[in-house]
């Protein structure tokens, strides 16, 4: 013998509100179980390779088995020149074991203005111009200043959107090298 179905109109609206939640919580529970495998991935740095200010050639393959500290900034950004001290500092202390790159966003400012910025400073460590936003765009950086630390396998560690400071810097880099 075949039981009728139930129509929807029929079952009271008390059993239909928590069919609906379960519903509902299930589909969120499925999202974010999707999210977070999908944020579990390690993200691999992608290319970076051009002429420094005053270094010379500076490319990411080179580096290959370090850790990377890469700076996203621009000479009119307050708070990018806020925490070029502190950056320095740490390339300082950490230079023989991480390498260093800054990026020069070139939107708004010019070469001539981030080399006049790298100078008035007393920045050591190698800094590019970003031209045609390239590599801002590979790294999907859209405010300054922004610091990205790779592992020693050039996977993402950590993207840091906003001021970083000396002892922040200090966490981030002895993270990736494993102190």
């Amino acid at each position: 013998m075949i039981l009728p179905m139930k129509r929807i109109i029929d079952i009271p609206i008390n059993q239909k509100i928590h069919k609906i939640s379960w519903i509902f919580l299930i589909s969120w529970l499925s999202m974010l179980i999707t999210i977070s495998c999908a944020n579990s991935e390690e993200q691999i740095a992608k290319p970076i390779s051009g002429e420094t200010f005053f270094h010379g050639n500076f490319d990411l393959d080179m580096h290959v088995g370090k850790p990377v500290l890469i700076n996203f900034w621009f000479p009119s950004c307050p708070p990018c020149r806020a925490e070029m001290p502190d950056l320095q500092i740490a390339f300082e202390k950490y230079g023989e074991d991480v390498a260093f790159i800054g990026i020069q966003q070139m939107g708004s400012d010019s070469e001539k203005m981030g080399i006049e910025f790298i100078r008035e400073l007393g920045l050591t460590y190698p800094v590019m111009a970003d031209f045609g936003s390239k590599v801002q765009a590979n790294y999907e950086i859209l405010s300054f200043p922004t610091t990205v630390f790779l592992r020693k396998d050039h996977s993402i560690s950590r993207v840091w959107t906003g001021i970083i400071d000396e002892q922040q810097l200090n966490q981030e880099l002895d993270a990736i090298l494993g102190i």
